[in-house]
Order: structure tokens, then C-alpha cells, then sequence
């Protein structure tokens, strides 16, 4: 809240200094929320122990939410730089990223769809 407050005087008294001190209070946010998820990751390392999941498609999923979360960031950045156009860019290629990523697991699924078909 601080830097949103700190962004909007400058946006209007200083304009030139607001790009980069959001792309800096967006880094030290993402940085933070990046060092929180040690936590996290024991608690699911745990579950999909437990329920036998295979760790090759948990590190799947944290890698797709990465990619959604650089890929969000990026977009955020292009817009408020006046780069719309850019930005829906970039976004498309967080998704096909995405898409790409989880072709595996989607296979996996599909095998076992077929089998409990037959």
C-alpha cells in the first residue's frame, strides 16, 4: 500500500521516477512471496507423498504456476509501461508455455482414461 502510495504522487509530481519504482515494488513482492513458498512446498511434498502422487507432475504444476505468475508480471509491466499490445503478447505466450508444459500430465491422464474405458 505504501508503494501504490508512493507510485501515485509520483505518477503525478514526478512521472518520469513511477515506472520504476513499481517494476521495483513488484519485484521486492514477488521476491517475497517466492522466499514464503519453502513453507508451502514441505506441505505439499507431504500430501502427494502420502497420496502417491508422482513428484514429476507436482514439479509440473509449480513450474506452470511460475510461468503464470512471470507471465502475469510481465503483462502488468507492458500495460502500465503504455505497451498493451505487448502485453496481450506476452500473456499469449505464458498460456502456449502453459500448454506446452502440461502435455505430459495430459497424456497421463488420457492413458488413464483409456484404460479404465477398456
Amino acid at each position: 500500500m505504501i508503494a501504490a502510495a508512493l507510485i501515485a504522487l509520483l505518477r503525478r509530481y514526478k512521472p518520469e521516477f513511477a515506472f520504476p519504482v513499481s517494476v521495483a515494488a513488484a519485484a521486492i513482492v514477488l521476491i517475497y512471496a517466492v522466499s514464503q513458498s519453502a513453507a508451502i512446498m514441505d506441505v505439499v511434498n507431504t500430501i502427494t507423498q502420502k497420496a502417491g502422487v508422482a513428484p514429476e507432475n507436482i514439479k509440473i504444476l509449480f513450474k506452470a504456476m511460475g510461468i503464470c505468475y512471470i507471465t502475469q508480471l510481465a503483462k502488468d509491466t507492458c500495460c502500465d509501461s503504455g505497451e498493451t499490445a505487448l502485453g496481450e503478447k506476452v500473456e499469449l505466450a505464458g498460456k502456449i508455455g502453459i500448454a506446452v508444459l502440461s502435455l505430459p500430465i495430459l497424456a497421463e491422464i488420457l492413458t488413464l482414461i483409456t484404460e479404465l474405458m477398456l
